[in-house]
């Protein structure tokens, strides 16, 4: 038989973010909570990668919801224009264009306070700054741990990088929602949980306001398979 005459099938898929990121952080999470790893420096880094890609998977369903479910020429619209939509505009955009029921997000309520600390954890770790602050007490001559809001004396206060005095607040250590550690070398197995799940009671709140929409027929964590050669086959007649 000539190779030629040998049709292999090839399909086309477009990549599903959310489920890749979310899988990994997932795997992650479960090696820094293992027993051998979980006292050691290992953990943190395990720890603070988990949860950076719990925040990514995030941003990857929110473009490809945008992408699937919008108007063709709503989508066109907005996606040449992506660039000038913050993170945050989109999950309040979509459901305004798509919900049949009219509800909208309050971003005053949970979960929708979380997701703004969740970006801006997220712009902290992918955009570092070299004004950002942590600090440290003493244990003893040889060690320090990081400052609690609980530790915090009266009129602390730091300069800033022009020299400000700025007084220390609860604020300066702790994402406030979430109350995780604004130093990523304390982040933990228990800090990672705390963001996934809030990551999932976004989701489940998005999907009420897209009428179910994001978990119907199994669309969250689906890649779609579209076969295009041979041409003009069909997949029910692949074997």
């Amino acid at each position: 038989m000539n190779k030629n005459d040998i049709k292999t099938p090839i399909f086309q898929s477009f990549l599903n973010s959310y489920r890749f990121l979310r899988r990994d952080a997932e795997f992650l999470l479960a090696r820094a909570k293992d027993p051998q790893i979980i006292k050691s420096f290992q953990c943190t880094q395990l720890c603070r990668t988990a949860i950076l890609l719990f925040i990514l998977s995030l941003e990857g369903l929110i473009n490809r919801a945008m992408a699937r479910f919008l108007p063709e020429d709503i989508r066109d619209f907005i996606l040449e224009r992506e660039d000038k939509f913050a993170l945050m505009d989109k999950w309040e955009l979509l459901p305004l264009l798509y919900s049949k029921s009219g509800k909208k997000m309050d971003k005053s309520k949970s979960p929708w306070n979380y997701l703004k600390e969740l970006i801006q954890i997220r712009n902290d770790m992918v955009h570092p700054k070299h004004d950002r602050v942590v600090f440290y007490k003493s244990i003893d001559r040889n060690s320090l741990d990081r400052l609690l809001p609980i530790d915090i004396p009266g009129n602390l206060t730091y300069r800033d990088v022009t020299g400000k005095a700025i007084e220390v607040k609860e604020k300066h250590l702790i994402y406030r929602q979430l109350r995780i550690s604004k130093d990523p070398y304390y982040y933990r197995p228990e800090d990672a949980e705390k963001v996934k799940k809030a990551v999932d009671a976004i989701i489940d709140e998005f999907d009420k306001l897209l009428d179910g929409i994001i978990r119907k027929d199994g669309w969250l964590d689906n890649d779609q398979l579209t076969l295009i050669y041979p041409p003009g086959a069909d997949i029910s007649e692949l074997r």
